[in-house]
């Protein structure tokens, strides 16, 4: 693992992916990592711990406390890898999103696109939205979402404007912690899309099976990429993965059977890259190991002093 100013793409997936699948020893030695390479990165994974908790578990994000400390970030990343998960402002945003975008076919039930439109119109007049917030919201919890209204791109804005709406307009949600997973991390699912051999792979199976690359992306992000530990019944989470599957032009079962063919190849594909990032991270982390216990050191202590503060994740029955 190099240290530089620049993020790589397969590090990138694998923070995002190991805190939805709740690996946390892995989120810490890739969160020391990125702690000791330059400003940059470091900036980077402040965004990233933030839009991470509003993506996995946004009640989380109203208990997000940054202080100047690295170890204040990375315990944000920590708690959102160990909750169970709660998708519903990722849905709704998304849905939301591609509404403002001009993809109508969002829409389609009356009793529920009311949400939707709500968020899609914030995006075009966010200081009315934002006012509306603080208008409605008595207990400030949802008004204190409002610092991080400019973290991220356009996508992130949106799925953090509809954790502001989702808190001022249902009942307070609890967070539930979930254990930590201690199987081996299946280093594979970490080249989508969005990394290099990933692309290429998903470009060659797509041919080879005859499977749509839109179609081959979407599966590969539902069954692997967007995989948890353990998630609460989301209502807008599942309601946006019955559109994309509905505009990828194809069912679940569909889906499914599809995946049934394409994994194999994939996971035969990639084995050469998923051992070569394996063996980065461990020699790093074999490496480094002083540096990964000091940081685990303070996070302890950090998510300790934030629990004593009345901050507290309830435990999971």
């Amino acid at each position: 693992m190099k240290i530089s100013d620049q993020i790589d793409p397969r590090y990138r997936s694998l923070l995002q992916k190991a805190a939805r699948r709740g690996h946390v020893n892995l989120v810490l030695t890739i969160s020391t990592h990125i702690g000791l390479s330059g400003p940059t990165v470091k900036r980077w994974f402040t965004q990233q711990a933030t839009v991470t908790t509003f993506r996995v578990c946004w009640p989380l994000a109203l208990e997000l406390n940054f202080t100047r400390r690295f170890s204040s970030k990375v315990a944000a990343m920590i708690n959102a890898a160990r909750s169970v998960k709660n998708q519903d402002a990722a849905g709704l945003g998304a849905m939301a999103h591609a509404l403002d975008r001009g993809d109508r076919t969002v829409l389609g039930a009356p009793s529920s696109d009311r949400e939707v439109k709500i968020v899609a119109s914030a995006i075009e007049r966010p200081d009315d939205f934002w006012a509306w917030i603080e208008d409605q919201d008595n207990s400030g919890r949802a008004t204190a979402i409002r610092r991080f209204r400019n973290i991220g791109n356009t996508f992130d804005r949106t799925v953090t404007k509809s954790a502001a709406y989702l808190e001022t307009v249902t009942e307070p949600q609890d967070v539930y912690q979930a254990e930590a997973m201690d199987d081996r991390f299946p280093y594979w699912v970490a080249f989508d899309h969005h990394v290099r051999q990933g692309q290429q792979t998903l470009a060659q199976i797509s041919r080879d099976l005859h499977i749509p690359l839109p179609q081959l992306i979407w599966i590969f992000f539902y069954f692997e990429g967007s995989r948890t530990q353990k998630r609460l019944s989301s209502v807008w989470w599942d309601r946006y993965c019955r559109w994309r599957f509905k505009k990828a032009g194809m069912t679940p079962e569909q889906a499914h059977l599809m995946w049934q063919s394409a994994r194999p190849q994939l996971t035969a594909a990639l084995t050469e890259d998923a051992r070569r990032l394996h063996r980065e991270i461990y020699r790093w982390k074999k490496a480094h190991l002083y540096q990964i216990k000091e940081l685990k050191i303070e996070v302890e202590r950090f998510i300790a002093l934030s629990e004593s503060d009345g901050i507290r994740q309830k435990p999971l029955f």
